[in-house]
Formats: C-alpha cells, sequence, structure tokens
C-alpha cells in the first residue's frame, strides 16, 4: 500500500488519520492489527535544538569535550547553531 504525502512550505498542524485494512464489501478485517493511525508531522518549521543529556562528565585532564546536540520537532535539512560556555576561574591551592 502507498500513500502519497503531498508537501507544502507552509506551517501546519500534524495531520492524524487511521488506515483500515477492509473487505471487498468495505468492511473492516476483525483484529487489533487491521487499523493503524498515521501522524504526519510538520517539519516546516526549524525546531527546537537541545542538549542530548541533561548532564556531561569530564576529567580535568581532558582537553575538549564532545556534547551532543539534537533537534527536536522540526525539518530534516541541514541546520546550524552557536554555543557559549561560562569560563569558571581555576582556584589555586
Amino acid at each position: 500500500m502507498t500513500i502519497e504525502i503531498i508537501d507544502d512550505e507552509g506551517y501546519n498542524e500534524d495531520l492524524e488519520f487511521y488506515v483500515e485494512i477492509c473487505s471487498l464489501s468495505g468492511a473492516r478485517l476483525t483484529g487489533d492489527d487491521t487499523q493503524t493511525k498515521i501522524t504526519i508531522q510538520d517539519v516546516d518549521e526549524p525546531g527546537t535544538i537541545c542538549f542530548d543529556s541533561r548532564k556531561v562528565s569530564v576529567r580535568k585532564m581532558d582537553k575538549f569535550v564532545y556534547i551532543q546536540l539534537v533537534r527536536k520537532n522540526g525539518a530534516a535539512g541541514d541546520i546550524s547553531c552557536r554555543c557559549m560556555t561560562n569560563v569558571v576561574p581555576e582556584v589555586n591551592n
């Protein structure tokens, strides 16, 4: 089965609909697995950039830390962002 999705450039709410397997007479076949819910997510907006994890641990000896960023509820194309850090002064003992 193929369902054609028609995309446009404008923002739309997510669209939900059901697909059923039916007999030749049009009656839905019995069983829980003869119907499925389809959700077409609108991905025309850029989405939200966030951290993949709320906590990252590193060692003092590490020179770099790689922090995974993810995009939620947005388009599938390329995106970029800039991140800034607060530098904490070292305490000399």
